[in-house]
């Protein structure tokens, strides 16, 4: 007597079927399908009555999932991959006949693991018999095995021309996108710049919590600043800023805006992140599989071999792993993990012109350059200024500031810089006596 199901390893048993089974893509995002492919040949005489293929999956940490073919279809080779999807059949009971290839086909839920995680194929399971007496066959070490010796001519076997994707990494999928909205006005040194970004909600879903915050980089601290309203009038200025937008409903936007000042011209690059909470779908997703038809489970896999599954599998070597670049951080807001939080960084470029670009040099009265300065003695200071800004600015007033020990005596052949409706590369000399009352090493010699 025995009890049904029979449990036959096909890793310990002589060969009965060669298969290929890969993972459709390298890398998902989390609402999309999972899909694999499982390439079967039958090694035998006879033809094999298979039924209920399923594959067992696994992210190394905590989460398994079985996953049950849907359809499948004969494969002649690569020609075959654009009209197998056409020929396809429910898989519900076919027979695996002798040298012929098959191409049967696995489709997963949405959301069945966590984001950010490397999913890895840890055993395929078939069925053989009746409903009353019937084996169960899992093979996991002879899945993707390769010739020792190869065919002279490849391409006349068509399973040695299939690539194996061995794991398959989840992408994080992040809700929200931005948008600066250019302007007419292009952003000038030492004056305060509008910069509006267009928020918008993208999924089906009602996004909590949602923000963004706005940071200077280290290296343009103390050159770079910002603020989010300028009505104020002792309005403090920042190297950080975060504005809180609240709820956001699915298909939605909004746009924020904050002020940039810069003290010098190019690219001032900004770290903008946004983030919202949501419900954390994987988790919600593993509750009704828990309780309801157990298709994460099977009776063929017991809670002893689950609990080993993710440290075999550790121990492995050359495990292929994707290389995780994504800008997406994922934090459980609670214990539960029920609720989740994620955070986007990405980088604002917003350009920056100089408005004018302003020269001194210093010359004796008779127009010779002046290497130093004596007490009491006049000397000339030529200010030249150039126009850099693309649009026309108006420069209303101008003044002259200096030292205590600087004194600024009328001047004749000076002319004040001003004007309205200035042009790109109008230029602009002005002139200031000068002299300096008490000798300084700081005045004394320009190297000083």
């Amino acid at each position: 007597s025995f009890n049904t199901p029979i449990k036959l390893d096909l890793d310990r048993l002589n060969d009965l079927v060669e298969c290929r089974l890969t993972f459709e893509k390298r890398q998902i995002k989390n609402d999309e399908k999972l899909q694999l492919l499982l390439y079967i040949r039958s090694l035998t005489e006879v033809p094999l009555k298979l039924k209920n293929f399923s594959i067992l999956l696994t992210d190394l940490k905590s989460s398994s999932v079985r996953i049950n073919a849907s359809q499948y279809a004969e494969y002649n080779g690569p020609s075959d991959d654009h009209t197998v999807a056409s020929s396809s059949k429910p898989i519900d009971e076919f027979i695996l006949e002798p040298e012929k290839c098959y191409r049967i086909l696995f489709i997963g839920d949405r959301c069945l693991f966590a984001e950010s995680v490397d999913v890895h194929i840890f055993r395929l399971e078939l069925q053989m018999g009746s409903e009353k007496t019937h084996a169960v066959l899992s093979v996991r070490e002879k899945l993707n095995t390769s010739k020792t010796f190869k065919s002279y001519n490849p391409h006349k076997d068509c399973m040695e021309s299939i690539g194996v994707i061995s794991s398959c990494y989840i992408i994080p999928t992040f809700h929200l996108g931005s948008q600066t909205k250019p302007t007419n006005q292009p952003m000038l040194t030492n004056e305060f710049h509008q910069v509006t970004t267009k928020i918008f909600n993208q999924s089906d879903l009602c996004l909590q919590n949602v923000g963004v915050s706005i940071s200077v980089p280290q290296v343009l601290r103390n050159n770079v600043f910002l603020t989010t309203d300028l009505n104020q009038p002792l309005q403090k200025i920042h190297s950080h800023v975060q504005i809180d937008i609240g709820e956001l409903q699915m298909q939605s936007s909004t746009t924020v805006s904050y002020y940039l000042a810069s003290l010098v011209a190019g690219n001032i690059e900004l770290k903008q992140k946004m983030y919202y909470q949501m419900e954390n779908l994987h988790q919600s997703k593993g509750d009704a599989l828990a309780g309801g038809t157990g298709a994460a489970d099977s009776p063929s896999t017991p809670n002893s071999e689950k609990e080993d599954l993710a440290k075999l599998l550790a121990n492995e070597k050359g495990l292929q792993k994707y290389v995780n670049n994504h800008n997406v951080k994922i934090e459980f807001v609670h214990e539960d993990e029920q609720v989740v939080r994620k955070i986007k960084e990405d980088t604002v470029v917003v350009p920056c012109v100089e408005e004018i670009k302003l020269t001194g040099r210093f010359y004796t009265l008779s127009r010779e350059a002046l290497g130093q300065a004596y007490r009491s003695e006049d000397f000339l200071l030529r200010v030249n200024m150039e126009i850099k800004s693309p649009d026309p600015i108006d420069i209303l007033e101008t003044q002259f500031i200096s030292d205590h020990n600087i004194v600024e005596k009328p001047y004749q052949g000076g002319k004040p810089i001003g004007g309205t409706g200035l042009r790109p590369a109008s230029r602009f000399e002005d002139l200031k006596l000068l002299s300096a009352s008490n000798c300084t090493r700081d005045w004394v010699a320009r190297g000083d």
